[in-house]
């Protein structure tokens, strides 16, 4: 049984029924997929961006316009591939290196955390110290 007032028998029954909400809203997110025909758009938009644009950059600048017509393909082929994989993240269906891998992020997210917290504790001041300085806190109270 629990123990504990009306107070925590509220709150315990407030949280259930947001997760029963959000467990119940997944299905919501991957059926609510973007129309087929946008991002049809948007790949003839940025493969007509990427063929023009060497043509458009190259009277004002010239020679140059040919490694930049190379980064702005880089660029914006990029982003589209980004996109394409924030409209099915789950996999469930597409192709499958457009998914995005959660379990990497997670690894990436907690690589180093370990030596992380060590290295904050080397900033800190050592105990040691501390203790001296309240002993003359102290002496210095009762001096006064």
């Amino acid at each position: 049984a629990l123990q504990g007032g009306n107070g925590l028998e509220e709150n315990l029954l407030r949280q259930l029924a947001l997760l029963r909400a959000e467990y119940f809203s997944i299905g919501d997110y991957t059926a609510g997929r973007m129309p087929l025909a946008y991002v049809q758009l948007v790949q003839v938009l940025v493969d007509s961006l990427v063929v023009l644009s060497p043509f458009a950059i190259y009277p004002e600048l010239g020679s140059l316009s040919i490694p930049l017509a190379g980064l702005l393909t880089l660029f914006y082929k990029g982003l589209l591939e980004l996109s394409k994989s924030f409209l099915d993240p789950f996999g469930n269906e597409g192709y499958p290196g457009q998914n995005i891998r959660v379990d990497v992020l997670v690894s990436e997210l907690n690589f180093g955390a370990a030596s992380r917290w060590a290295k904050a504790g080397e900033t800190l001041p050592a105990v040691g110290v501390l203790a001296n300085l309240n002993q003359s806190e102290e002496q210095t109270s009762q001096c006064g």
